[in-house]
């Protein structure tokens, strides 16, 4: 009988699909409402397809179910999945879950559709109610598959019915068993016929040469990429096509197509090994696509990580080296990327072992002079700017968590510091092995504002100094105070690495700071590295005042060639404003190189990528030395061929300060005369096509675009500026408004001559340009006639431009953001006296007449700071305004008064104040019946405002959209800071009003939500928010009750938790995990079990600790998940943060406050010194204050390395066994730390654990030590020589901690210690050169004992032999943690995760002979 139920839209072309398939048709009811569709592909709103395995209705809706047919052991969780011998891969439900909201969506739009094109007696059921909801799954058929994730990471993933008890999953027959949802109908027969009207179809695809596979791999937001076979090679590419909506206009679709030609010619001039560019541009039904390489051992970097069983601190920074490196490449060719995470890096491992990355996902390409706000200065940025809300929810943390606070909003002018925050948050994430720096966007703001950038001490509580201000300085939430490019990141992050023992470098390209080339020179920074050379500074070691110089080595015999070239060059040229060469070509261990005097530590680049455009001192110096510059190659008969920012060097005047532009990188100077291809764009002159032969027009061409550049913050542009400007007609758009005021018409005139299309028309020579160049800026130095009285005349709003100043000096206050006198009276002298781009006449100018305004008019209530970015929500003030100026309605309104008492305007109410406290409050006072009608008012006023009302909806949109992200209920303050941070970009001296103003928003926001609700009326049982407020506690918001239950449970646990870890005591923290732990066992306690998973937002990250903490009455929580007492002292929290030391280090005071505030942001910050000498000195870690570097230091041990890397020690040693294949990645691992004598703490599943000292002990030749015999072995005799019999001991360990017996017990494990540490060194001693595995530390945990083992692990103690310890990895204690308890690890890599595979693999294979069996 042929069942009409189930479709088979396309016969699956695999046999174990197919047998899926065919046991879920035999199972499935063949009864109403069950239908089933199966392998069906659709084509969504936003033009992506996507293929599905079955669709499946049931009784409570639709579920879209993947089939996947794995089997071995199945770990991970939710967002990746590990499987043995299998690359990692991102969860199937994650891509299902996708297709699930677009599938619905689809059906909806067809429903509307066929809907508006019918009449109907009645009003038909709206598209919500017709189409249900569709559940996404995966049926994970394979009879031997086994599944270690997470119980929770287990939800909507099914097995074969029988094998439950195997596989550890629900039989997919639960599908058929679902419950209708209340008040819901499935209706059968609209979603059949909506199925056959989105058209039902699968076909093979083919995009130029290439035969596209049956399914995309991956898309977003207006792309999506697709594997493809080269008809005739056979080889494989990763094609990414841009796609538009179905039934899009012709014109999107040409837009479409300019943008990926633009995209292509912007990327084809990129040619860097790590950066990954497009190869073609094909033409298919999907779009136009660009062809990429692809190679499936490159990884991306997240999937990667999470399948690496280790990763050491220096291949994490050689990894982020190397993204930093492509990032400064590119912004020297005058492009951003903007969307910098770990899902755009690529991972491969060579055949030699080292790491490699390419950096990809520059489809959001932006140029760095987007200052403009056209479509064609923004092209492609705009494009991914607007479609970046449709990223699926799972996937936002990638562009969330890596992307500046001020990334959201297109055409902002500090374009290179974007990029660098993404670079610093991705060094975080790296060297965290893979944490992210928050959740989401709101969560990172949280952060960012009050650990001003990543503080990495938090999760990483060991990391050297020098790597945390690398990163806090890279993320930092002020852009003016954030690194200015890449190459200042890579500066830091050499401070973090720089070693003071210096050896002799192999190879100069793989040497890092601190290194010896060739014996001449140190190597103090990398600077960046080409497609051909790679630029070093270094110290002269040869002359005596060491003086720095850039070492540029050859990568090649090719660019070797090409060095000569450029120092022929050189010689023929000498201005002050042209590198010099000092040496060379000259022979640096084994590499070609040339020695260079420095151009300076920063490049116009630099300047340009981040402000709008140049003052105007600036502009007509580094103007003047550019064509000075020109004038002098023109004199010499040479062609630099590659003028642009990013070659023009930013060098400070020895005599009087001042900055000046020194022109470098002759590489290109010989480049053929018919080569019209070498060079920059926008810089290259793209009219050489018609000249056929590079000219001295196209080198003035070059200066001429960079002087643009300069004037306005952005390359000129042609026509839409995405069309080839010498495949159109247009000339550069030239507009007048955006040169500064001053010499905008002098300017105009020498742009429009100096970029015409036609050579002939622009200027003949280099000097002819200077002439005219330097005749525009005479006037913009001359004050008006009048300026002294217009100074004096001036108020506090009066506009600069009519305040006697002239255009020089208004050019110099632009970055500030000042418009008028006022602005002006209150900013710092200071500040006014290092007015960056502004020479001495010029800042003299400006502080002269502020120091009239300030006395004047500067103002004590308000502080100046630079506005650098817009927000989301007006500024506190001017929301309250809004407010207050649609509730006037008269001089003596009660109304506005209790509107201002509300906002904290009038005096010192709570925000949360009773009806009755406000009555009160209000002068004269009033009845609470009276502010009832008075709320009622305000409510009346602001609803018939529409800014008003316009406010109070975009406040009610955040709180609700801030709910959700906190889980549904939050405590007020948490949800006024969130206000706060949309409405003020940073922290600022009147932050306390400011939040104040913001409590009140979002109290009169609570009271509009409830009188909608009032008005609405509305009985079906969906409630709004909800408020509750106890004695003692926060007053908190939840979107359902039994939430507002939940908190107030988890407040109560919270406490008992942290009494229960102090006794008597305030000092003892409950660990993240345990935490975890036993605050969600109050959320499964409250689910019932066929819910829903209505509290899962709330387990997310820490949110469940801060919850917790915030409802309790003495808990408090960490950052990093942990709860404490609110009373831990100053001395406990310091000794949490700095669990161990690097010797030799400084630790400034200010960072130590920092750390400790970063980790614990509920404790009072730590004291200033000297009081703080005290703490620091109760620590016992050795450090003292050093007066002359104001730091604090542990003594560092003789010739010890003090960078917080592992110790390299070359004892030489017996060679451990290892197999054919290799020792594997933790092999190579034990092998190192055995060569070194290194202690490394070893991560194992427990179920692993007995195998892992097998092979330690068969093919290592490690003695094993077992801590938890040895320490009882020491209190049995400690007891004894006591005269404590043996149980009373037991006894009072089973006693309350904090009691007399649990106390006496204490004392007895401190006294039996020594003998535990004697064994240690006995054994090591012994040992005669082994490892030493130290086994089950649970004990020393169990009595806060693992203090003991910290002498081993100081990188500084010399020990006689490895150190490895074997932690097991339990529920809830993953990581270098015993027992929930932290090791005292002094660096990142001390920690090893081991695979069950390599231990499995190890302990398969018989040891060798002359290896213990």
């Amino acid at each position: 009988m042929v069942n009409d139920r189930w479709v088979e839209v396309t016969p699956s072309q695999f046999a174990h699909e197919k047998d899926g398939l065919r046991l879920i048709r035999d199972l499935l009811p063949k009864r109403a409402p069950f239908r089933a569709w199966t392998n069906f592909e659709f084509r969504d709103d936003r033009g992506n397809w996507s293929e599905v395995d079955l669709l499946i209705l049931a009784p409570d809706g639709l579920h879209l179910v993947e089939l996947k047919y794995y089997s071995g052991r199945l770990r991970g969780n939710d967002q990746t999945w590990l499987r043995d011998g299998r690359a990692p891969e991102d969860s199937p439900l994650r891509l299902a879950n996708r297709k699930a909201k677009r599938l619905r969506s689809k059906l909806m739009s067809e429903y509307d559709a066929w809907r508006r094109g019918r009449r109907f007696d009645s009003p038909p059921p709206p598209a919500r109610e017709v189409i249900p909801y569709i559940q996404e799954s995966v049926f994970l058929h394979h009879p031997d598959l086994v599944v270690d994730l997470p119980e929770a990471d287990r939800r909507d993933l099914y097995g074969l019915p029988g094998n439950e008890a195997a596989s550890g999953l629900s039989p997919i027959t639960e599908l058929f068993n679902g419950t209708p949802h209340p008040n819901s109908t499935v209706r059968e027969n609209a979603v059949v016929g909506m199925m056959k009207l989105i058209g039902l179809r699968s076909h093979q695809r083919e995009a130029g040469s290439f035969v596209l596979d049956p399914q995309p791999v991956d898309d977003g937001p207006g792309w999506q990429d697709w594997l493809g076979t080269h008809k005739l090679l056979g080889t494989r590419r990763r094609i990414r096509f841009r796609t538009v909506p179905e039934g899009s206009p012709d014109e999107a679709r040409r837009r479409v197509r300019r943008i990926a030609e633009h995209e292509m010619r912007v990327m084809q001039h990129l040619s860097h090994d790590a950066v990954l560019r497009p190869e073609d541009l094909v033409d298919s039904d999907l779009g136009p696509g660009l062809v990429y390489p692809y190679d499936p051992s490159w990884q991306r970097l997240d999937l990667w990580l999470a399948g690496r069983p280790t990763l050491g601190f220096d291949d994490q920074l050689a990894l982020v080296r190397q993204v930093a490196e492509a990032l400064a490449y590119a912004h020297g060719k005058n492009v951003v990327h903007r969307g910098l995470n770990p899902r755009a890096v690529l991972v491969h491992t060579s055949r030699d072992g080292r790491l490699q990355v390419k950096v990809g996902d520059w489809q959001g390409v932006g140029r760095t002079d987007e200052a403009t706000h056209t479509e064609a200065t923004r092209g492609v940025t705009q494009l991914a700017d607007v479609l970046a809300g449709e990223i699926p929810l799972a996937d936002r943390w990638a562009r969330a968590a890596f992307t500046a606070p001020e990334g959201i909003q297109v055409g902002t002018p500090d374009r290179l510091r974007l990029d660098v925050f993404s670079l610093g948050a991705l060094a975080f994430y790296l060297v965290t092995g893979g944490q992210l720096p928050a959740r989401n966007r709101a969560d990172l703001t949280v952060r960012l504002r009050e650990q001003r950038g990543l503080d990495v001490s938090v999760e990483l509580p060991e990391v050297p100094p020098a790597l945390r201000d690398a990163i806090l300085q890279a993320t930092h939430p002020q852009v003016s105070d954030r690194l200015p490019d890449v190459a200042a990141f890579l500066g830091a992050l050499d401070a973090a690495t720089t070693s003071p023992e210096q050896e002799e470098a192999a190879d100069p390209l793989d040497a890092g700071p601190g290194a010896i080339l060739g014996g001449r020179f140190e190597l103090k920074s990398r600077l960046g590295a080409g497609s051909t050379a790679v630029g070093l500074l270094v110290e002269d070691l040869s002359l005596d005042d060491r003086p720095e110089r850039v070492l540029k080595v050859a990568v090649d015999d090719a660019a070797a060639r090409r060095l000569e070239d450029e120092a022929d060059t050189l010689r023929q040229v000498n201005s002050p404003r042209i590198v010099k060469l000092i040496d060379g070509p000259l022979e640096v261990a084994g590499r070609r190189a040339l020695l260079l005097a420095s151009a300076g530590r920063e490049t116009l680049a630099t300047h340009l990528g981040n402000r709008e455009r140049l003052s105007l001192d600036l502009l007509d110096r580094w103007g003047t030395d550019l064509l000075e510059t020109l004038v002098v190659l023109d004199d010499a008969g040479v062609t630099h061929r590659d003028i642009k920012p990013a070659n023009l060097g930013v060098q400070v005047d020895r005599g009087n300060r001042s900055k000046h532009l020194v022109l470098f990188d002759f590489s290109l100077a010989k480049a053929a005369a018919s080569d019209i291809q070498a060079g920059t764009r926008p810089y290259l002159d793209p009219f050489l096509t018609a000249r056929r032969q590079y000219d001295s027009a196209a080198e003035r061409y070059a200066a001429a675009v960079v002087l643009f550049e300069m004037a306005t913050g952005h390359p000129p542009v042609y026509g839409d500026g995405l069309s080839d400007p010498a495949a159109i007609p247009d000339e550069a758009a030239i507009d007048p408004t955006r040169f500064d005021p001053s010499v905008s018409a002098q300017l105009t005139a020498f742009f429009t001559r100096a970029l015409a299309r036609d050579a002939a028309a622009r200027h003949d020579t280099a000097t002819q340009m200077l002439l005219e160049w330097r005749a525009c800026f005479p006037a913009s130095s001359v004050p008006p006639i009048n300026a002294d009285e217009l100074a004096a005349q001036a108020t506090a709003d009066t506009p600069l431009t009519q305040s006697g100043l002239t255009p020089r000096a208004i050019s110099a206050l632009e970055p500030l953001k000042v418009a008028t006198v006022g602005d002006v009276a209150q900013i710092d002298a200071v500040r006014l006296n290092h007015l960056p781009g502004s020479s001495s006449a010029t800042r003299e100018e400006i502080k002269r007449h502020a120091r009239t305004w300030r006395d004047k008019y500067k103002s004590k209530e308000h502080t100046w700071r630079v506005v650098e970015d817009t927000t989301p929500l007006p500024d506190p003030h001017d929301s309250a305004d809004v407010l207050l100026a649609a509730a006037r309605q008269g001089k003596e309104d009660r109304a506005v008064e209790l509107a201002s008492l509300i906002l904290g305007i009038l005096g010192r109410t709570d925000p949360n104040a009773t009806q009755a406290e406000l009555a009160a409050a209000l002068s004269p006072p009033v009845t609470r019946g009276r502010v009832s009608q008075l709320f009622g008012t305000l409510q009346d006023r602001w609803a018939a405002d529409p800014a008003a009302l316009t406010l109070l909806g975009r406040l009610t949109d955040a709180v609700d959209q801030r709910l959700g992200e906190l889980g549904g209920v939050a405590t007020f303050d948490e949800l006024a800071t969130h206000l706060l941070s949309l409405m003020v970009a940073g922290p600022s001296a009147d932050e306390a009003t400011q939040f104040r103003l913001a409590q009140g928003m979002l109290r009169w926001t609570l009271e509009r939500e409830a009188a909608r609700e009032r008005a609405e009326g509305s009985g079906d049982g969906e409630a709004g928010w909800l408020l509750r407020r106890r004695e003692g506690q926060p007053l908190l918001v939840a979107v359902r009750h039994d939430l507002l239950d939940v908190a107030e449970v988890l407040g109560r646990r919270a406490d008992s938790l942290v009494d229960e870890a102090n006794g008597s005591g305030a000092d003892a923290l409950v660990p993240a995990a345990r935490a975890a732990q036993q605050l969600g066992a109050v959320l499964d306690q409250a689910t019932s079990p066929r819910a829903a998973a209505p509290f899962d937002d709330l387990r997310r990250g820490q949110r469940l600790a801060q919850l917790a903490a915030l409802v309790s009455r003495h808990a408090g929580a960490s950052a990093a998940g942990e709860l404490h007492h609110r009373d831990l002292t100053a001395g406990a929290a310091l000794r949490y943060t700095l669990p161990a030391v690097i010797p030799g280090q400084l630790y400034r005071p200010v960072e130590l406050r920092e750390r400790v505030q970063a980790r614990f942001p509920q404790l009072r910050p730590l004291p200033q010194r000297p009081e703080l000498d005290s703490i620091v000195d109760g620590l016992g870690r050795g450090l003292r204050y050093d007066d002359n570097a104001r730091g604090y230091r542990a003594a560092a041990a003789a010739g010890k390395d003090t960078t917080g890397l592992e110790s390299r020690l070359q004892t030489q040693l017996g060679t451990p066994a290892t197999l054919a294949s290799g020792p594997g990645a933790v092999g190579q691992r034990l092998i190192d730390s055995r060569k070194g004598r290194s202690f490394v703490a070893l991560g194992v599943d427990a179920g692993a654990h007995d195998r892992l000292v097998g092979v330690l002990a068969t093919h290592f030749e490690a003695v094993p030590l077992d801590l938890t015999h040895t320490l009882m072995d020491a209190l049995h005799a400690t007891a004894a020589a006591a005269g404590l019999p043996w149980d009373v001991v037991l006894g009072a360990d089973a006693e309350q901690p904090g009691s007399r017996a649990h106390t006496g017990l204490r004392a007895l494990v401190e006294r039996s210690l020594p003998a535990v540490r004697a064994a240690i060194e006995a054994t090591l001693q012994e040992a005669a050169g082994r490892p030493v595995a130290l086994l089950d530390a649970s004990l020393l945990a169990r009595y806060e004992a693992l203090g003991l083992l910290a002498g081993w692990m100081d990188l500084a103690t010399p020990r006689p032999t490895a150190v490895w310890l074997v932690v097991p990895q339990l529920h809830g204690n993953i990581g270098p943690m015993v027992d929930g308890h932290s090791l005292p690890l002094t660096a990142p890599n001390q920690y090893v995760s081991v695979p069950r595979d390599w231990i499995d693999t190890y302990h398969r294979t018989p040891a060798p002979e002359g290896h213990p069996a």
